[in-house]
């Protein structure tokens, strides 16, 4: 798992490390310059997340400790860290940038394993995540996903930037 720890929760079934972050929306066309601006390894330095499921009380928590952006090839930016539900797999969801505001793009999914250790497969599906800086150093991140249909993640954080480059 990397420093990108989200929490753990028990999902009828299975066992998942939660992840976080996604957003709807959509921007287009960073300059290279803006774009350099998100590229790095970001802290978190202030965050709540909550993960809602059918017939559970919802579970709050904090986010982790950091996340990593870099330039994609067919978007502006892509989020670099392993996804926490299986740190085998590794999702690459895509972001436009416009203004200060990176935004996910629409319609991406990732599946990874359940953990269950039956070989059975998990979706996320985000709605909506955006991370927007409000400073050359730090940025604001909010969220929603579902996981597995039936649960809901979402959050929000502040962040500060501790590294440049990946």
């Amino acid at each position: 798992m990397t420093d990108k720890t989200r929490g753990i929760l028990l999902v009828p079934g299975f066992v998942l490390c939660l992840l976080a972050v996604t957003v709807t929306a959509a921007g287009c066309g960073g300059s290279g310059s803006d774009l350099q601006q998100f590229v790095g390894t970001w802290m978190y330095t202030q965050s709540q997340g909550t993960l809602a499921c059918q017939g559970s009380d919802p579970l709050t928590g904090t986010l982790g400790s950091s996340t990593k952006w870099g330039l994609g090839l067919s978007s502006d930016l892509v989020d670099l860290d392993p996804e926490l539900f299986d740190t085998r797999t590794q999702c690459f969801y895509q972001f436009d940038v416009k203004d200060k505001v990176a935004t996910i793009q629409p319609t991406q999914k990732c599946s990874f394993d359940d953990g269950s250790g039956t070989g059975s497969q998990v979706e996320e599906d985000p709605s909506s995540w955006t991370f927007t800086l409000t400073s050359a150093t730090t940025a604001d991140e909010t969220f929603m996903t579902t996981i597995a249909t039936t649960c809901t993640f979402s959050g929000q954080a502040t962040l500060k930037k501790v590294s440049a480059s990946n």
